[in-house]
């Protein structure tokens, strides 16, 4: 049987997070062989390295950590750490791996990826799916250089031809982009693996990266009533923004999934923390008055003093 290489990033904040996203994919695959890299700092703790082997130990997967020197002068703000930049290192790998799917902590496997996994890209360094809201933007698009009519794709689900990517020095190429012009970077490490690729990838079905933006809304925090079904029939869901799926906050209808493959981790007694009394009356106004949610919630708040 053929084995898979599988390659995926993660901080001491996320180990619990990367590895209800291994859980999800070993869960849909329990007889496929997997070598599995995690992308790590130094700084990555003993624990969580226990915790991740122990978890994951029921599928018996080669796990192997790669240490990772966390790069200097790159940008970071709001909830993305320089971890995310992790994934320009895959040149790290052992130079026997010719082929490996990348996938970030905040997806959830949620059918088989074997055909995925078997897809040709020999003429292409990656596969990937567009993002939804950066694609076809032109403001990002002139940021990075990108050429006229090239895609940009998302990052988080990424099919690698590591063959070429080491021969064509994308790592190299990506991280000097993103350390030289911080002012042209909109979505980190993703612009700068943008403007190198210059549109010239395998384009996925979005089943393959399912995003929120992929979802019809119907305001902040809700999603229209097809949403469900329209992310359900997704291999891979992706959460993107802020908003993940640990967080109380969250609306996304899918959300659910991840307390699903949590309980086969060892982190299974986790609870969200930020159920806080704000954020339940913020939820609240913005389940049931969504025209008038923020108005409405700065008004009680300034009741609650």
């Amino acid at each position: 049987m053929r084995t898979f290489n599988i390659v995926a990033s993660s901080d001491n904040n996320f180990a619990q997070h990367t590895c209800v996203m291994l859980a999800s994919l070993l869960f849909h695959h329990p007889n496929q062989l997997f070598r599995i890299f995690l992308l790590v700092p130094p700084s990555f703790s003993e624990a969580n390295r226990r915790k991740l082997i122990e978890s994951l130990n029921f599928w018996a997967p080669e796990v192997e950590f790669v240490p990772v020197n966390e790069p200097e002068g790159l940008k970071v703000d709001g909830h993305i750490s320089s971890a995310t930049y992790f994934r320009l290192c895959v040149d790290l790998l052992p130079h026997n791996i010719e082929t490996a799917l990348y996938l970030d902590s905040d997806v959830i496997i949620n059918d088989s990826v074997l055909d995925l996994l078997q897809t040709d890209i020999s003429n292409y360094v990656l596969a990937a799916v567009p993002d939804v809201w950066a694609d076809r933007n032109e403001i990002v698009a002139a940021k990075i250089c990108l050429k006229e009519k090239a895609r940009y794709f998302n990052a988080g689900v990424l099919l690698l031809n590591l063959k070429r990517w080491k021969s064509e020095k994308i790592s190299i190429r990506a991280l000097k982009f993103c350390i030289s012009n911080p002012e042209s970077v909109t979505y980190w490490d993703q612009c700068g693996l943008n403007h190198v690729i210059q549109g010239n990838f395998y384009v996925l079905d979005k089943k393959w990266n399912f995003q929120v933006g992929h979802m019809r809304s119907t305001g902040n925090y809700k999603f229209h009533p097809s949403a469900e079904k329209e992310a359900s029939s997704a291999a891979i869901i992706h959460f993107t923004t802020h908003l993940k799926p640990w967080s109380f906050m969250c609306m996304h209808p899918m959300k659910d999934l991840y307390f699903k493959y949590l309980k086969y981790t060892a982190w299974h007694d986790f609870s969200v923390k930020d159920c806080t009394l704000d954020n339940v009356v913020k939820r609240y106004f913005a389940v049931h008055f969504p025209s008038a949610s923020l108005r409405v919630y700065s008004f009680a708040k300034r009741l609650r003093g």
